[in-house]
């Protein structure tokens, strides 16, 4: 029932790291945001939901509707940039084939966007003031705190979390760097003398795709870290994944080049063809499970990135197909 969606919410919340984190996502409709998603960025519009129904009016229980047969949605809060909606989901027929009642996910795609509009308000009454939830809030208050000129918008994002991306991406760069020449130190620290630019060259062919491997996996961590998903960088977070899954495949791919390589060439100082055709197939073998992973999981990114595109198509007119009008909560001034 409605009633049960938020009360889990809210007592997941207070108990969220003593597994009250897991029951509280369990009340959020995540269905328009990409699996691999979910995990981090789910916690972080929980927290954004969070504060917006302690800026909206305390909690009472008896007015929250606790019939799970209820037909329409129940609107908790109404405001002109986003509305806090309890709504029934259908089951998933491959876990469990029940309905149950969640926050919609209008309302966790509207989040970030209406708590921009109220989060000047203060706390309701009787609500004594708690920690954030994520890492986001946090470095988020402590701005507030001591240079709130940061908080203010630039574009999609507050001009904080600008100057830290591109902090975060120059550190990225920098590591990137590092792991570029240190690889090329390792591979001439255990290749034998002599080989010259021979071997300079293959030092490089490993180097530069593990070195843009590991850039795109730092660029997608500043991404989430710094809450810039849910402002629009969802599509650059995408592409860094897609990015590092294809470095992570010519890595691996030039690293079994070698090894086979090497094993090949073993393989031909012993008498007999046996040993140089099996290293042979086997390298061939394993450069083709990079190749069919890579094209997998590439497909994979791609696949969920259309799938909550048309989520969002779904969600958008699910408010339509319902027969009569959602119940609304009464607003922060005691009016519906």
């Amino acid at each position: 029932s409605p009633r049960g969606a938020l009360r889990r919410f809210v007592e997941g919340t207070q108990t969220w790291e003593q597994g009250g984190r897991e029951m509280a996502l369990e009340t959020l409709d995540l269905s328009f945001m990409p699996r691999n998603l979910r995990v981090f960025e789910g916690q972080l519009l929980a927290d954004y939901l969070k504060r917006i129904l302690d800026r909206t009016h305390y909690v009472l229980w008896q007015e929250i509707p606790n019939d799970p047969d209820l037909p329409n949605p129940y609107v908790h809060y109404r405001h002109a940039h986003g509305e806090v909606v309890i709504e029934r989901v259908p089951g998933d027929s491959d876990n469990d084939s029940r309905d149950r009642w969640l926050f919609s996910a209008a309302t966790m795609q509207a989040a970030p966007s209406l708590y921009s509009h109220i989060e000047a308000l203060p706390r309701a009454d009787g609500l004594a003031p708690n920690p954030p939830l994520t890492s986001y809030f946090w470095i988020r208050e402590t701005i507030r705190e001591h240079a709130p000129g940061l908080l203010q918008r630039w574009l999609t994002l507050e001009a904080w979390q600008w100057l830290s991306l591109a902090l975060w991406i120059a550190g990225a760069a920098l590591a990137s760097w590092i792991v570029y020449w240190v690889t090329l130190g390792l591979v001439g620290l255990f290749t034998p003398v002599g080989g010259g630019s021979t071997v300079q060259a293959r030092a490089k062919a490993l180097a530069r795709p593990l070195s843009l491997c590991v850039l795109a996996l730092l660029m997608m961590t500043g991404i989430s870290l710094l809450g810039a998903v849910t402002r629009g960088l969802d599509v650059l977070w995408q592409g860094m994944a897609v990015a590092g899954i294809v470095f992570g495949a010519w890595f691996a791919w030039r690293f079994v080049d070698e090894l086979g390589g090497y094993f090949v060439r073993r393989a031909a100082r012993t008498p007999g063809y046996a040993d140089e055709i099996v290293a042979s197939l086997t390298t061939a073998v394993i450069k083709l499970g990079i190749v069919l992973c890579a094209v997998m999981a590439t497909a994979d990114r791609c696949r969920a990135r259309l799938r909550s595109a048309g989520d969002r198509v779904e969600h958008a007119g699910r408010g339509f197909a319902h027969d009569g009008p959602a119940i609304q909560a009464r607003s922060p001034s005691g009016n519906p």
